[in-house]
């Protein structure tokens, strides 16, 4: 697996958070199915204490893309999300949301203005219940399998607490 390490605001500290090398080869397929329109998708994992996190599983949604622009689809996101905390009991405190990530086509894999608003925005959200969003933003290329260490991660925190 690979290890994405990024600096919080200066008021927080830094956070690890460990990608399992087979969710990097499934992002790495579905990216190269769809090469000419952004797909992305949702972010899951686990708290292993201090600052450190493990992504679990990640959701593809392929529709809702164009070559400039991705569109989540919540209906989506919450049947993903509602098959996850199933999977791992409920358990809120060590497995929950983490972020979202999505791919950019015809411009660099880092995050625009738009993109670090929209996140800022889920997390603001109430029902998202989350002080931490991680997003990551990917750009295919050939072969798929180098798209990592490629993808550029931000995170933001709408608090400097962790959980």
């Amino acid at each position: 697996g690979a290890l994405v390490r990024h600096a919080a605001p200066k008021h927080a500290a830094m956070m690890e958070l460990s990608l399992p090398a087979a969710l990097v080869l499934r992002l790495a397929d579905a990216l190269a199915q769809h090469p000419r329109h952004e797909i992305g998708g949702l972010l899951v994992g686990e708290y292993l204490g201090g600052n450190r996190f493990a992504l679990v599983d990640l959701s593809v949604q392929v529709s809702g893309g164009t070559s400039a622009h991705f569109v989540r689809d919540p209906r989506q996101h919450e049947a993903f999300l509602d098959g996850f905390f199933r999977r791992t009991g409920n358990d809120y405190q060590r497995y929950n949301y983490l972020g979202e990530w999505h791919s950019h086509i015809g411009a660099p894999a880092v995050p625009s203005a738009e993109d670090v608003a929209s996140m800022q925005s889920i997390i603001a959200t109430p029902e998202v219940n989350s002080d931490l969003g991680v997003l990551i933003v990917v750009r295919f290329n050939t072969p798929a399998t180098s798209i990592y260490p490629r993808p550029c991660s931000a995170v933001m925190r709408r608090q400097s607490r962790l959980p």
